[in-house]
């Protein structure tokens, strides 16, 4: 699976996990083979997620392809993957945590 197609699913998995206690928006900025630009505009039950750069994200997610299919299909664990530097998250410290429900479930 590529980033491409991940961040295509992700409307359609927030949705059927249920998602509702997010809101905000997220920038991801992947680099490598596989990478783009995507945000996510988070409104509790609904999620919109358009490719390129948004002018004002409240989070912002830098990592390579390959570790951002890593965590999406649970083969990184999120907690190692910041410690190590393999992804950097700035932005709202109450929305950092939320960051993981995104990107849960999108395999």
């Amino acid at each position: 699976m590529t980033c491409n197609e991940l961040f295509g699913r992700m409307e359609e998995k927030y949705a059927e996990l249920g998602i509702s206690d997010v809101n905000g928006v997220f920038q991801f900025n992947i680099d490598g083979q596989d990478g783009g630009r995507w945000h996510a505009v988070c409104a509790g039950p609904s999620c919109q997620v358009l490719s390129g750069l948004h002018e004002s994200p409240d989070v912002t997610v830098s990592a390579r392809s390959e570790h951002v299919i890593k965590l999406a299909d649970g083969r990184m664990n999120p907690a190692l993957a910041l410690l190590t530097g393999k992804v950097k998250i700035k932005g709202k410290p109450s929305l950092l945590a939320k960051v993981q429900s995104l990107l849960s479930g999108l395999r």
